[in-house]
């Protein structure tokens, strides 16, 4: 039976293979903030679902985790792990109504919690750095709703990437894979919306299988 910093031991050697510097997250948050302010200038907006639509909330994060099966460095062991805590949750979304029921979105749909896993200790035993971990959706999403713009029901489907990023200082680290977000919620004023999302997906490491998990309770502006 592995113990617990074996595991850390193995876990730490998969995600160490990638990184990506902060200098990238800087340079693709640019990236967005001038696609933003270009596509406002634009499209502008004109209360009607219809056309250009721009959004975003906070909310909480019931559950976010991931369980792994871990094949073992040196041998053939598999080891089963996982870590499933309560967070911070977010959204922002931009994209398109082709009418006033129907949005096709690109959506970031994340989750924010400290991990007491992947952990990084010093010689004698104490932390030294405890992650910031971020995991959720990124793609595509329909939102449908059922009525005018107001007080009414609307359901969400996304097919796109699943993130799992751990953020250590300037170090980032990161796995993507194939992941899934389903939701609904209710509009409950104009631009103004309350709504439960569940995303899911998995990656395929060196040394093992990933599985992720997220729920998040949101509240949202959306300007149309």
């Amino acid at each position: 039976m592995a113990t617990l910093r074996e595991v850390k031991k193995r876990i730490k050697t998969v995600v160490s293979t990638k990184r990506i510097t902060s200098a990238m997250e800087m340079f693709l948050t640019a990236l967005v903030a001038f696609f933003l302010l270009g596509a406002s200038s634009i499209y502008g907006f004109d209360g009607n679902r219809k056309g250009f639509v721009l959004g975003g909330g906070i909310g909480f994060a019931p559950t976010s985790g991931w369980s792994g099966n871990l094949a073992g460095v040196n041998t053939s062991q598999v080891i089963d792990t996982n870590e499933y805590k309560t967070g911070a949750g977010f959204n922002f979304l931009i994209g398109h109504g082709w009418d006033e029921k129907n949005l096709i979105v690109f959506e970031i749909n994340m989750s924010r919690r400290i991990s007491d896993l992947f952990v990084i200790r010093n010689s004698t035993g104490q932390i030294e750095r405890q992650p910031i971990v971020l995991q959720g959706y990124i793609g595509a999403v329909w939102y449908h709703y059922f009525g005018a713009p107001g007080r009414t029901l609307f359901t969400t489907l996304g097919l796109g990437q699943y993130r799992f990023a751990r953020v250590y200082s300037s170090v980032f680290l990161q796995s993507a894979g194939t992941g899934l977000m389903i939701g609904g919620g209710y509009e409950f004023a104009r631009h103004w919306q309350f709504g439960g999302y569940l995303s899911t997906g998995f990656t395929t490491e060196k040394l093992g299988y990933w599985n992720y998990t997220d729920l998040k309770v949101l509240v949202s502006m959306v300007a149309f």
